[in-house]
């Protein structure tokens, strides 16, 4: 849902204010909100009956237990505001007030903000009584041919994906266009196009056609209702419960995902890399060109070891030190003009965005090369960007503490960033091809 504003007397009174999405809030606007909780928790007599009623606060308190765990990332300062909260009720409320409310307040249609403000709560018996933030978990979501709500999604602990990573994936983005009021799903044929041909490198059989796929991704987009941007996983994995290492005689079932999503790193400022000490597993050992959930393991130890060295990404090698991509993201150099991207056969994923790269610099003139490209080589490079799903288009400023180029964002990533951005909203009829429109349902 996207963000609703008042000014007319919807509820019986005006509010100059607007809702704004959980994963929307400022830190500023989650401590103006902690100051009402403050306030209501010293609520008077009226409330008290209904609050030790059926809503009591022990029973809060063990829902929210129940939930936490399941919550997105994108929750995480909201799940730190409930945690300092509970906190607070269980061990530091005054034992005479009533310990009423965990973050009915919060719940994303119950309160309005202008600016940093809190200005109204609409329901506020319903604050007090203790009602959830959690729509997420009421989303959709299709797991093995049926929609269900993602609170209803389960998968045992002893099916193989879970135990051995034996499972395929894809990341698809959907942008809004407020202009257009359209939600665009970018090259969603191409996924599934590619997610079959993976699924088939671990010896799944008998998956939907690709329009299927694309029909079931659409689908599942629509029945949620996003007015945001929003990303798409669907997956097949290995669905039999059985110990063993193998890939053989075993069941495979499909699943789609679909929430919110943002930046995923600062596409802005630019980033800045490290080259990690972890290399690229080899086509011959894990292909990255599968993209196989297990394999993902090697990107989170290069992940990990970049961020916790102050970097945003990693650059990584493939075995005889050749650059090879970043953690999740093919990438590209600019050297004198000309384009430079590593080829397939450098332990590469064969990205998705990365042929959309391709496709932008011919429509503007810019020469690509594909070729291996050494380390040093970037250290003398002019410019450099990352391009994926996730990272979307990501400039580089910086790589081992040296600068690439004059340390900005250079002008061939900036035309290229522009044409791109561009493109994923439907603003350009000669890329349309890129975009579905997705309609917007409940």
């Amino acid at each position: 849902m996207s963000e609703h504003f008042f000014e007319e007397e919807e509820f019986g009174r005006p509010y100059d204010g607007r809702i704004v999405r959980p994963e929307r809030l400022t830190a500023a606007q989650l401590e103006s909100i902690g100051h009402v909780l403050a306030d209501l928790h010293t609520i008077g007599k009226s409330y008290k009956k209904g609050i030790d009623n059926r809503f009591s606060f022990e029973r809060v308190a063990d829902t929210y237990a129940e939930v936490r765990g399941r919550l997105p990332a994108y929750f995480k300062r909201i799940v730190r505001t409930l945690d300092d909260e509970l906190d607070y009720l269980q061990n530091y409320l005054e034992s005479k007030l009533p310990k009423g409310i965990i973050h009915g307040d919060l719940f994303h249609d119950n309160i309005i903000m202008k600016g940093d403000k809190v200005v109204a709560v609409l329901d506020f018996e319903a604050a007090c009584r203790g009602k959830f933030i959690y729509d997420l978990a009421t989303a959709e979501v299709l797991q093995s041919r049926e929609y269900v709500a993602l609170r209803d999604a389960r998968v045992s602990i002893m099916t193989h994906a879970f135990l051995y990573g034996t499972a395929v994936f894809e990341g698809i983005r959907a942008y809004w266009n407020a202009e257009q009021g359209v939600l665009y799903g970018l090259k969603i044929r191409e996924h599934m196009e590619r997610i079959r041909h993976n699924a088939g490198m671990l010896l799944m059989e008998d998956l939907p056609s690709v329009d299927e796929l694309v029909g079931i991704v659409i689908e599942t987009v629509r029945r949620n209702g996003f007015r945001e941007d929003a990303y798409i996983r669907p997956s097949f994995y290995k669905s039999t419960r059985a110990i063993g290492v193998r890939l053989h005689h075993l069941d495979h079932e499909m699943y789609v995902v679909t929430m919110p999503f943002g930046n995923y790193i600062d596409i802005d400022k630019g980033v800045r890399l490290m080259t990690s000490s972890w290399r690229r597993n080899a086509d011959e050992a894990l292909p990255a060109r599968g993209k196989i959930v297990g394999g993902y393991v090697n990107m989170a130890f290069q992940k990990s070891e970049a961020e916790l060295n102050g970097f945003d990404e990693a650059l990584v090698l493939t075995p005889d030190g050749h650059a090879s991509e970043a953690s999740a993201a093919n990438m590209f150099v600019v050297r004198d003009g000309i384009l430079l991207t590593p080829p397939v056969n450098d332990d590469i994923l064969e990205g998705v965005t990365r042929k959309a790269i391709f496709e932008l610099a011919e429509a503007y003139g810019i020469t690509v090369e594909v070729r291996s490209i050494d380390r040093s080589e970037i250290y003398v490079a002019d410019e450099m960007f990352l391009c994926g799903t996730g990272v979307q288009l990501s400039p580089v400023v910086e790589l081992d503490h040296r600068k690439v180029g004059d340390g900005e964002i250079g002008p061939i990533t900036r035309r290229i960033r522009q044409g791109y951005f561009d493109a994923v909203r439907g603003r350009t009829p000669a890329l349309a091809h890129w975009v579905t429109p997705i309609p917007i349902g409940g």
